[in-house]
């Protein structure tokens, strides 16, 4: 089973059948990476959006749990990054450079070796006015401790300037893909607004996904008007968010009918 460090034992198994959850919505496939050059090329240019506050979220499912660095999200250039990804230790960690400032936020162990569960994670960082950036990750929809490593200024936060595209499944480091994953990635959204610690709980729906397109509770209309990005993976890389980034896929990248949740 999988140790999630937040107080939480909801875990989703890998066996996971896809079903219906009103709106015609069904969640059938999952994005798939073998760990060897895989990944989907968004097509997608972050300067704007990291120059500001931002929240990403997907569902995961990590081949045999921690071991390497596996970026979940990730682009880079020689000044700038933001990379997302999970440690050697099985922990979420989010690596943040804007000009001069670079941060590196921890969360708590999550992925136990051996295991092949389904975990939702979530990233929220906030430029804040005359302070420093702050990053949090959620697991499961629970708030995790975050321990942070240096820090980003806000003025840096917003000179934030990389002209590389968005790669989900590796680090794009100046047009290189690096730090591939291995496992199953699921409904990824990016959003261009600092997302509360009630709408992550909602977007987490017990393990039940749905469209992010839509309202949900706390999910409400502030957030659904904020989603750049939203890649379901059904058996392709359309991008169903405001930005209409379709992406790329490259290596040896399947759809597979592993899904994340209902």
């Amino acid at each position: 089973m999988l140790g999630l460090g937040v107080g939480s034992s909801s875990v989703l198994s890998s066996e996971t059948a896809s079903m219906s959850r009103g709106g015609g919505y069904s969640n059938e496939y999952s994005a798939q990476f073998d760990g060897t050059g895989d990944y989907i090329d968004t097509n997608y240019n972050t300067d704007s959006t990291f120059q500001d506050s931002f929240t990403a979220a997907c569902w995961v499912r990590v081949s045999n749990g921690q071991g390497g660095s596996r970026t979940i999200f990730g682009g880079s250039d020689s000044n700038d990054r933001v990379w997302f990804y999970i440690d050697y230790y099985g922990r979420p960690a989010f690596y943040h450079i804007a000009a001069s400032d670079a941060a590196i936020g921890i969360g708590p162990s999550t992925f136990t070796s051996g295991a092949n569960d389904w975990v939702h994670l979530a990233v929220v960082v906030t430029k804040v006015s005359g302070g420093n950036t702050t990053h949090k990750f959620y697991i499961n929809g629970n708030l995790g401790t975050t321990s942070p490593i240096l820090s980003i200024t806000d003025t840096n936060h917003g000179n934030y300037a990389n002209s590389n595209d968005l790669y989900i499944g590796a680090l794009n480091n100046s047009g290189v893909a690096q730090q591939p994953y291995e496992g199953n990635i699921d409904e990824f959204g990016l959003w261009t607004i600092a997302l509360s610690d009630a709408a992550i709980t909602a977007i987490y729906n017990s393990g039940a996904s749905f469209n992010l397109t839509e309202p949900s509770g706390s999910y409400d209309s502030s957030a659904t008007g904020a989603l750049e990005l939203y890649y379901r993976f059904e058996n392709d890389a359309t991008d169903e968010g405001s930005a209409g980034s379709n992406g790329q896929v490259a290596g040896d990248t399947i759809f597979t009918n592993v899904t994340a949740a209902p």
